[in-house]
């Protein structure tokens, strides 16, 4: 962020938080940076303790450590640090600086300063260069909010010694009226809790601005904020069950663990080895397609989006932005020679056309209705915001999925996908049904973040266009530009060496940013760039789809012991604006999961919504369907007053693989022991609560489409070169073929290289996606070998035990053939196989409240499931005399993943090291549809609000799995995979629904120390979860 003003078209500069929480409107015409002026990064502690403005939030840190431990007057600035290590994450402590977040702040009031706050509850003085000559003017942060910092910098920071006779906490609430008020008083005495707890409730009035949580919320912070610094304070004087209600949740470092078995006679197959782009990745030297060099003459391209989700398009004005210096064009619909769609059909994922520019009649907000070329990539964004776009019929969105379920929408809902089996139980109940469990659960949309948006570069050649694009689907691309440029594919050449990360997201909608960039490409013969920014990419491009199962009119009849008799359930999947990915086929086969399912109906539905079309993410369809039927399950379990483990165990058949791997998880990893702690825990910690979870899982893999390889031979040196259909994803499917190569051919892995993927080698190739195309392109790679070897073999035998290198020579001297293509065909040779998977999660819950940010999503969980049970929050009582301090608050509950143990079985691996990463990232990527990420659209308008790293959090290094351990099952191979693997790049995904049930139990314990009663409550993820935040969570203790 530019951390100190200078002039309204000069800006001095030493970090960059600004664009992290804001984008700006009008750029400074100058950056002048200091971060480089000595007096800026000033670290003294006489004659006080005073930080210069440029000094880091990772300096001062480290410094307030120092200091605390040497200077009792300066004890408190310990705090100062824990609650800093708290903020954004270690890259931003690192270069963001104490000025720049405090200039944030000045320049916009809204913006939520933990490090204003902490200053200005010490007290601290901010010196502030005032005037050519230099003089010195101090100002509290709270007088620096409005003083003009025109022409001035802001120099040092300040802060005043305290003695012991001051208690220093801190959280994230400023108050200054209720601060007022406590001056002079006991905060232990009754009048004192409910006067400040009054007037909290009247000085505070937060606003509601989507996508932040609801003001409801926003008080009961900060009444259980107060009431956790009591506890801390009251410390011995309450009994030990309370005390844990004043301490802070803490995070040990984190450990793994990770078991696989090997065969070293085997090697380099089932070798494990580190990616072989492991070290150019670390190191930055990995080419994506951003790092094409620049190219002279080079344009760069930006989608213009449309900012109504409902209407018509009646005129689309872009003077505004062509008549800015450098913008070269703008394009639209009008100007596609082709056809105006931008997805090839029919194929096995896409089923109907979608429009590459909208013509007309608008599918959801942040449609592209075209594109701005200019000569610059900041250019272009700026541009296109510019144009102007003017609208017919606009109406209220519908987007979300159980408003339309709930008011049978049915124009939006397709009703007819009924598949399973034809059960109608009526009004008579089967024999041996003892209980029918009815409800309802809904799952989340997730967004694919990758490190790398949408992008492609075009370049125009002499033979037609050269394609560079970060795709899944090599072929998909190709067709797409073809038709909409009405030129031969073979004039397309499409090349990918690598995609910085692809979840699903880029197997068809590469398409729109290839597609654009080639149309400018081919209309102006010029290179053109296409980098799409996050908030463009959230907009423009569909996520994990959310779905709805619901159970209840539709029946589960059980047993006592849990054994479902039948069950009938619909699932309504929002599909978006596109039913290209519709999950009609799948759900009724994948809802199942491991279970013996004789009597199961399950019927899809696909709901159309204005939102841009939802398309496949990690596992697609499976994870919704995993998680529908676990939480049936612990449904089940809690109807039958049953073990969910043990219901679970007896709806699996007693032949399937997954019960063995049930059993030894739980002797692996102390299950039985741990749930008997945890009983013990909760039982004597009020506010902090534990819960445990077992899941067991069973992924089929599928193979569709076609793979080629091509391996050559090099009969000078015996060097091998490969190249395959596949894209590299991160999931390491270039090692797996160098592994499978250098061991079929018998040569050291050194002599393999890799080379990038592109449309010739790969003609009419499929996707990358679900899981197997490590397993497609190694089997084409192994038959390739094969081919080549089979040439050798003459050669060979006229040779006395030749060198690899002797004898390739000698082949290529007798004009051996020594290059081989192979074609995996689905039909042909494609064995669909089942992966199997058992997962343990362990949380904790702060119950109370939380010391960094907190999930929406587990607030929202929290507070759904607690009712009105006392008076209003106001009426709470601390009776320390009692040892028992009662209190009536909102609950704002922070958690941590103690622990997870997973067994996977991968068949016997073809790279260990490549397995147990997808199975840990996998893992990690489900967690956080669970517990973090959230997706907010405005509901008027139907903007994604949760459009960046601001606002829209994936799991950090601090959310994942303090204890992460994971275990590839032993003497397990797969004996119709390829080398007698298994794929695992999705699969593990689907066992994060073991951290959702996990946290669902460490809730079932406090709402039972609340005397809720201990029945069955919705707990569902869905999207708008603020809606329920101002509900009450109730405290008795007795």
């Amino acid at each position: 962020m530019a951390s100190l003003v200078l002039t309204d078209s000069s800006q001095l500069t030493s970090d960059s938080q600004y664009l992290g929480a804001y984008r700006r409107r009008v750029e400074p015409r100058v950056y002048i940076d200091v971060s480089g002026v000595p007096e800026l990064h000033t670290l003294t502690t006489t004659p006080k303790v005073t930080l210069g403005g440029n000094v880091t939030l990772r300096e001062a840190m480290e410094f307030f450590n120092v200091i605390s431990a040497q200077y009792q007057e300066y004890a408190y600035t310990r705090q100062i640090s824990d609650h800093i290590d708290l903020i954004a994450n270690v890259p931003v402590r690192n270069i963001g600086t104490i000025a720049g977040n405090l200039m944030l702040k000045h320049e916009h009031k809204e913006f939520d300063s933990d490090v204003f706050l902490l200053l200005e509850t010490v007290g601290a003085s901010l010196i502030i260069k005032a005037d050519d000559k230099g003089s010195d003017v101090t100002k509290s942060p709270a007088e620096f909010l409005d003083y003009d910092m025109n022409k001035k910098v802001l120099y040092q920071i300040v802060l005043p010694p305290y003695n012991n006779t001051y208690v220093f906490k801190t959280y994230k609430i400023h108050a200054s009226k209720s601060e007022n008020y406590l001056k002079g008083k006991s905060v232990f005495s009754q009048g004192t809790l409910t006067g400040v707890m009054n007037l909290l409730e009247q000085e505070l009035q937060p606003d509601h601005i989507l996508p932040d949580t609801s003001p409801e919320y926003r008080k009961g912070l900060a009444e259980a904020l107060y009431y956790k610094f009591l506890l801390q304070l009251s410390g011995s004087r309450v009994k030990s069950k309370y005390q844990s209600g004043g301490e802070l949740l803490t995070r040990p470092p984190s450990s793994g663990v990770q078991q696989f078995q090997t065969d070293s006679s085997q090697w380099p197959l089932n070798q494990p080895i580190p990616k072989i782009e492991a070290l150019v990745q670390c190191s930055g030297e990995a080419e994506y397609v951003n790092d094409h060099p620049p190219i002279p003459g080079q344009l760069f391209a930006a989608f213009v989006l449309t900012t109504e989700a409902v209407g018509n398009i009646i005129d689309i004005d872009p003077s505004p932005a062509l008549l800015m210096p450098g913008v070269v064009r703008f394009l639209s619909a009008q100007d596609i020679p082709g056809k105006n769609n931008a997805i090839p059909f029919p194929t096995v994922y896409t089923t109907e056309p979608e429009e590459l520019f909208c013509s007309g009649k608008i599918l959801y907000e942040g449609q592209p209705v075209g594109i701005i070329v200019a000569v610059t990539r900041k250019l272009a964004n700026k541009a296109a915001n510019n144009v102007r776009i003017q609208y017919s019929n606009v109406e209220k969105p519908e987007i979300q999925l159980r408003d339309i379920v709930r008011t049978k929408a049915g124009t939006r809902v397709d009703l007819e996908q009924a598949s399973g089996a034809d059960i109608d139980k009526g009004a008579t109940v089967p024999i041996g049904v003892t209980h029918v469990v009815k409800g309802s659960f809904c799952s989340s949309r997730q967004y694919h973040f990758t490190m790398e948006t949408q992008t492609c570069l075009t370049v125009p050649t002499e033979n037609g266009l050269n394609v560079f694009s970060s795709t899944q689907w090599m072929d998909h691309v190709q067709g797409a530009i073809a038709q909409i440029l009405a030129i031969p594919e073979n004039s397309i050449v499409v090349s990918v060496r690598r995609v910085g990360g692809g979840y699903g997201s880029k197997i068809s909608r590469p398409n729109f940013t290839a597609a654009a960039s080639a149309l400018a490409a081919h209309i102006l013969n010029k290179p053109v760039r296409m980098i799409l920014p996050m908030e463009t990419n959230m907009r423009a491009i569909g996520f994990r789809p959310e779905a709805l199962s619901k159970y209840e009119a539709i029946q589960v009849g059980v047993d006592d012991n849990g054994n479902i008799k039948y069950l009938k359930s619909d699932l309504f999947c929002n599909i978006g604006s596109s039913n290209n990915y519709s999950y009609a086929l799948l759900v009724p086969v994948l809802v199942p999961n491991c279970y013996t399912a004789p009597d199961w109906s399950v019927l899809n539905h696909d709901v159309m919504t204005h939102i841009a079309a939802q398309v496949p993410t990690r596992a697609p369809a499976t994870f919704q369907c995993i998680a529908s039927i676990e939480y049936i399950m612990q449904h089940i379990a809690n109807v039958v007053q049953k073990d969910p483990v043990q219901v679970r165990i007896n709806n699996i058949a007693a032949v399937h693989p997954v019960l063995s791997m049930i059993a030894e998880l739980k002797t692996s990893s102390h299950y039985d022991e741990r749930l008997k702690d945890i009983e013990v825990f909760n039982k004597v910690n009020r506010w902090k609560k534990r819960g445990i979870s077992l899941v067991p899982m069973q992924h089929d893999l599928l193979f569709l489409g076609t793979f080629r390889a091509l391996v050559s031979i090099y009969g000078a040196d015996g060097t091998v070169t490969v190249q395959h259909a596949g894209t590299e994803i991160g999931q390491g499917i270039n090692t797996k073929v160098a592994q499978v190569c250098a061991h079929t051919l018998r040569i050291p892995l050194d002599l393999v290289s890799i080379q990038p993927s592109n449309s010739v080698v790969a003609a009419n190739g499929d996707s990358t996606a679900g899981s197997v195309t490590s397993d497609t392109c190694c089997y084409a790679t192994i038959e390739c070998c094969k081919i080549l070897l089979a040439r050798l073999e003459p050669v060979r035998l006229t040779l006395v035990d030749p060198t690899w290198q002797t004898l390739v020579s000698t082949a290529k001297a007798l004009e051996v053939d020594l290059t081989a293509v192979y074609m995996f065909s689905s039909q042909r040779e494609g064995k669909p196989y089942a992966v199997y998977g058992v997962c343990v999660s362990e949380v904790e819950i702060d119950v109370l409240t939380g010391q960094q940010q907190v999930s929406r999503r587990i607030t929202g969980w929290v507070q759904r499931v607690y009712k009105e049970r006392r008076e209003p929050h106001r009426n709470l009582s601390m009776d320390l005399s009692k040892g028992e301090p009662t209190a009536r608050y909102r609950m704002v509950p922070l958690f941590q993943v103690k622990r997870v143990d997973i067994l996977e079985d991968a068949g016997q691996s073809i790279s260990p090291l490549i397995d147990v990463g997808q199975v840990t990232g996998a893992f990690v990527m489900g967690m956080g549809v669970w517990t973090h990420e959230d997706i907010v659209y405005d509901p008027t308008t139907g903007a994604v609000l949760t459009n960046r790293t601001w606002n829209y959090y994936p799991p950090g290094m601090k959310d994942i799995p303090v204890d992460f351990r994971v275990t590839l099952k032993k003497d397990s191979p797969n004996p119709i995979g390829v080398a007698r693997s298994k794929g695992t790049g999705e699969p593990a995904v689907c066992l994060a629904v073991s951290v959702f049930i996990a946290l669902r139990n460490a809730i079932n314990s406090a709402r039972t120390d609340a005397g809720v009663a201990s029945g069955w409550y919705d707990l569902a993820v869905e999207l708008n979860t603020t809606s329920a935040l101002a509900n009450y969570a109730t405290e008795a203790c007795q």
